[in-house]
């Protein structure tokens, strides 16, 4: 499949979320195979919207708009470490949640970092009540040294920024990515996502698609339309 096969498939995949594989893309020759393909990937979520099929696409598209990352590396087991390196990726995950108009997850600080950190302000908060409790010391200063412990851990989190490059335990690949994007924005998933319950609708989508993608006439788009001979597709 040429440059404008491909350009099509992944136009028509993000308008539809649904995915269509090297072996189903193989067998396509006319617009009615696409079209009849299109509505058996739809047949299978009709009235239940696959949320995470949704937000992978919308995510792989918004990657490769902002970020320029090549389509082929974004697939679900693609692992996250190889398509965003720790270099930049403060920036450029900054830069994808302001483009997706999506909560991200967080990254995350080193482990050894946050077992420190967490040690630390415990073993200062907990040592300063046990002492205001045990007469070590005076009430004022117990209370100062808890007021501390609490600024310190602020500011400490704040300064370390920087070192939050990491994903979480649960975030290896970019399907696991796609849920976690899912269970963090779902309402707003689920307001925006759309339903195709109208083949019409999809016929006309897909044919406003294929005008688009290879520049032709709207009356040539017809379902025995064979795509390269009859549409020009490379």
């Amino acid at each position: 499949m040429g440059l404008d096969g491909v350009e099509l498939l992944m136009a028509t995949e993000e308008e539809f979320q649904i995915t269509v594989n090297d072996q189903e893309a193989s067998k396509i020759c006319t617009v009615g195979d696409l079209y009849s393909l299109i509505l058996s990937k739809l047949g299978e979520l009709r009235g239940v919207r696959c949320l995470t099929s949704y937000t992978f696409y919308r995510l792989r598209r918004t990657l490769i708009k902002v970020l320029g990352i090549q389509r082929l590396q974004l697939f679900p087991k693609q692992e996250m470490e190889i398509i965003l390196p720790k270099k930049g990726r403060r920036a450029q995950w900054k830069a994808l949640a302001e483009q997706l108009n999506f909560r991200l997850p967080e990254l995350q600080r080193p482990k050894w970092f946050s077992r420190f950190f967490t040690f630390g302000v415990l073993f200062w908060l907990v040592g300063s009540l046990l002492g205001g409790v045990i007469g070590f010391f005076t009430p004022l200063f117990t209370w100062i040294s808890v007021i501390l412990s609490l600024i310190f851990a602020w500011g400490a989190y704040r300064l370390s920024e920087p070192l939050a490059v990491y994903w979480a335990p649960e975030i290896t690949t970019v399907g696991e990515m796609t849920k976690e994007v899912v269970r963090f924005n779902f309402r707003k998933a689920s307001s925006t996502v759309k339903q195709w319950n109208d083949d019409k609708e999809v016929w006309e989508s897909l044919k406003r698609l294929i005008v688009e993608q290879l520049a032709v006439k709207p009356e040539d788009v017809v379902e025995s339309a064979c795509f390269v001979d009859d549409l020009g597709m490379d």
